[in-house]
């Protein structure tokens, strides 16, 4: 094989591991904030069922 070839060939194994790391990396970010998000609306459910309760038990009547 030819010194051009192999050039060619270590350019797109190393374009090719890069483009891997990046997918990797976007793949995790993904899920972590998928993980926040669904701790954050956990988070309001559980304060807006508090604030439902505290407001029927404050109602005069």
């Amino acid at each position: 094989m030819s010194w051009k070839m192999n050039g060619w060939k270590n350019r797109k194994e190393i374009t090719d591991a890069v483009i891997s790391a990046q997918e990797q990396e976007r793949q995790e970010l993904g899920a972590e904030l998928h993980d926040n998000i669904n701790q954050i609306l956990a988070g309001s459910l559980l304060y807006l069922g508090l604030a439902k309760k505290n407001y029927t038990l404050n109602i005069p009547g």
